[in-house]
């Protein structure tokens, strides 16, 4: 799997988040691993695996269950009995488990409407924002971002759920130009969707949906918008 970067863009109130606080397993439910995800005996509930790559938590919060030595944490902002994930100590990853009864996050139901973008390696590094566009924000905040970046945001869903997907060899990769775009947006305030925007050696550029790594042609606007004209 191609390692490469993201670039998100936004000033959502609502996931701007603070404080994350971890309760000790004494006060978490009894959950139990299966294949698929984990179940809560006493809450009659069984979770599912998200899409690993695509669906990640903002934030963790404290611990809700645990199944031995793993522990499921609540998502702030997302309800505990649909959204739920855990947290690899030594990487500080997270994969995110949702209730077996609702259906897939996809990024045309993710809704997004801003994004934060991001260079990724040993380390997460935040390099730029698309803005959300004034309607998606508090009163207060209202009139205080650069630009209005909804629409640029509904380009790259909309390219990556209906354009026609295309191959890229491998051969053609290159490290330049590679970026994570966090998807953010009102439907899952606690949660952002990957998408990869890259290049390849001949300057082409590429939009990959990193949860069914479909890839499309970028559109030039949001091309123009990562690297420049």
């Amino acid at each position: 799997m191609r390692i490469k970067k993201s670039i998100s863009l936004i000033s959502l109130a609502a996931v701007v988040l603070a404080v994350s606080f971890l309760y000790g397993c004494g006060n978490a439910k009894r959950a139990e691993m299966n294949e698929s995800g984990f179940t809560i005996a006493e809450d009659e509930s069984a979770y599912l695996l998200c899409s690993p790559f695509a669906l990640k938590p903002i934030t963790v919060g404290e611990v809700y269950a645990a199944a031995g030595d793993t522990s499921f944490y609540r998502i702030p902002y997302q309800d505990p009995a649909e959204f739920l994930c855990d947290k690899d100590a030594a990487s500080g990853s997270s994969y995110v488990y949702r209730s077996k009864q609702l259906p897939e996050v996809t990024l045309e139901s993710f809704g997004a409407v801003a994004a934060w973008v991001y260079i990724e390696g040993l380390e997460s590094t935040m390099v730029g924002q698309f803005y959300a566009d004034d309607e998606f924000l508090p009163e207060e905040k209202r009139g205080l971002n650069p630009s209005q970046d909804t629409s640029l945001v509904r380009k790259i869903a909309s390219a990556l759920s209906s354009g026609t997907a295309v191959e890229v060899p491998d051969s053609s990769y290159t490290d330049a130009d590679t970026f994570y775009i966090r998807m953010l947006g009102p439907n899952y305030p606690g949660l952002y969707y990957n998408v990869c925007f890259f290049a390849d050696k001949e300057g082409n550029y590429y939009l990959e949906d990193m949860g069914t790594f479909k890839i499309v042609d970028c559109p030039a606007e949001v091309a123009i918008r990562m690297v420049g004209e």
